[in-house]
């Protein structure tokens, strides 16, 4: 998470003496309507805060520091520090849930390193890092350049239709020269200083190398979630070929599956058995390595290292001229994957705007500048990376597979299996070749997984329902200040949505929630 990004509100200390009176180690910016105890806990950091302070005053060859600013990220603490002679750093530590130990660090590191030496990515420097939790200051940290400008989230609103078109075009100039890199392997950049194993080094420059992916989808540091390698072992890459890498995304999604589920009373009957979840992960292995044969040809399946999190909030602008980049920050978990897996992930400055989201214009967006809008945007989906939008091309029906593959155990066997049903349905008219090695069920079977779909998409849709009207992120995460209202709210909403149900004389057929219990069984937040 970045120092401007989601979960972030500066609190400003005056003097250092009143840093007694804050609390640098725990989260406080606001809680979560799901699994609030844990996702606290595992925020809180144990390290030596004078340690860093002291760090930072010998770094910018002063003698004290005059303030700071906290600010608590979802994957970091990051600190702010003016010292007595006008410098300004970062000071980034992470939470125990932004990676892989050592790793994690070791390669955000890397990875800026490295676009700072073979592309023209304006970043911030790095003066000083640890990924040795032994160290003086008892955590890993990188201590880095404050970059003086403003964050694209706080002024996008407030700009034109025509300016925010000009801001995208140089978003995408200041990325473009990433598309000019080639990779041999798939995985996460590190130095070959840094000593990872395996490593695949790169022939361009063997000062760097391809390592384990970091990206928290391959690790045990997931909220609510363990890991279990009784069947698989850990399978983080680095992968020379497509069908290793799909080979990653199943054994991740297995690693997901306990050998008993103790809460198989209170899942929704589209979820599944931990048996079922690993047939299905099987049937679709072997589906994506079929397809990956395929795709290596006719799709870009390119190694492509592109930003973890390319959002505004992690975009600096200049104050003045918000159409100009400045940096771009928060390169933790950046990873290289095939093109074509990146093709859905859309930043949200990519989106046409709503007739009221912009107070230039008094609420009101012409017709002709959304499609303005959208027609550059068109343009320059094809120019920020050509290889995302000729993976855009695919459709969603190749796409999906690859997306879910991951997460059985996190949304319910049902969503992976549809997309193997959806692609063995259609195999010859999406263009492979070949007997598809997924055969569909029989007719029973299919009205039965049918059914069970239609659940799984109300279960969605209420989701999204109750993050639109509560106005929260969609893991539950509320503002400090708006908690004691969201929750009364919260609980209305619950309340209300009992209510229906139990009211409700004629249950449509085609209604699959029809009681209380099936309301509760997805419900996306604690009760």
């Amino acid at each position: 998470m970045s120092l401007t990004g989601k979960y972030l509100s500066p609190v400003v200390v005056s003097s250092i003496n009143d840093y007694e009176d804050l609390d640098p180690y725990g989260y406080s910016d606001g809680k979560w309507l799901r699994n609030d105890k844990e996702n606290q806990q595992a925020r809180r950091i144990s390290f030596n805060f004078d340690a860093l302070r002291r760090r930072v005053v010998e770094i910018s060859n002063a003698e004290s520091i005059s303030t700071f600013e906290k600010k608590d990220g979802g994957f970091n603490r990051v600190f702010i520090f003016t010292t007595n002679n006008g410098k300004m750093v970062v000071a980034k530590v992470p939470v125990c849930i932004a990676g892989p130990p050592k790793l994690t660090t070791r390669s955000e590191v890397a990875t800026m390193k490295f676009l700072k030496k073979h592309s023209s990515v304006p970043l911030p420097a790095i003066y000083d890092w640890s990924d040795d939790r032994t160290n003086e200051i008892g955590s890993e940290y990188i201590i880095m350049e404050y970059v003086s400008g403003v964050s694209l989230h706080v002024k996008w609103l407030y700009m034109t239709v025509d300016q925010r078109i000009k801001c995208i075009k140089n978003i995408r100039q200041n990325l473009s020269s990433m598309n000019d890199i080639s990779f041999p392997a798939y995985g996460s950049l590190y130095t070959t200083d840094d000593q990872v194993d395996p490593a695949i080094t790169l022939t361009q420059d063997d000062q760097f190398c391809i390592g384990p992916h970091v990206a928290t989808r391959y690790w045990d540091c997931n909220v609510g979630f363990s890991r279990y390698y009784h069947l698989v072992p850990p399978n983080r890459g680095p992968w020379s070929d497509l069908s290793a890498w799909s080979d990653g995304l199943i054994d991740a999604g297995i690693s997901r599956v306990p050998p008993y589920d103790k809460s198989s009373g209170r899942r929704p009957r589209y979820f599944g058995t931990p048996s079922m979840h690993l047939r299905v992960l099987e049937e679709g292995r072997l589906l994506l390595r079929k397809m990956s044969q395929d795709l290596k040809i006719r799709a870009n399946a390119t190694p492509t290292l592109c930003h973890p999190d390319l959002h505004k909030r992690n975009i600096v602008v200049a104050p003045d001229d918000p159409t100009t980049v400045i940096s771009f920050l928060d390169w933790q978990s950046a990873g290289i994957d095939p093109a074509f897996s990146l093709a859905d992930v859309r930043p949200d400055f990519i989106v046409a705007p709503d007739h009221a989201d912009n107070p230039s214009n008094n609420g009101v967006a012409t017709q002709s500048h959304s499609q303005v809008y959208a027609d550059a945007l068109s343009v320059c989906i094809e120019f920020y990376f050509p290889n995302l939008a000729r993976a855009q091309s695919l459709g969603p029906h190749i796409l999906q597979p690859f997306r879910f593959a991951h997460r059985t155990w996190i949304d319910g066997v049902v969503a992976l299996q549809h997309d193997l049903f959806e692609v063995a349905r259609r195999w010859k008219d999406l263009g492979f070749e070949g007997i598809c090695p997924f055969p569909l069920p029989d007719a029973e079977a299919i009205a039965a997984h049918d059914s069970n779909y239609k659940y799984f998409i109300a279960a969605q849709n209420l989701r999204e329902q109750v993050v639109r009207y509560l106005n929260i992120s969609p893991d539950g995460w509320v503002p400090s200040d708006a908690w004691d209202a969201t929750k009364l709210l919260y609980q209305e909403l619950y309340s209300q949505a009992r209510q229906a149900i139990l009211s409700a004389e004629d249950s449509d057929d085609e209604e699959p929630v029809k009681t209380e219990d099936d309301l509760r069984a997805i419900w996306p937040f604690d009760l």
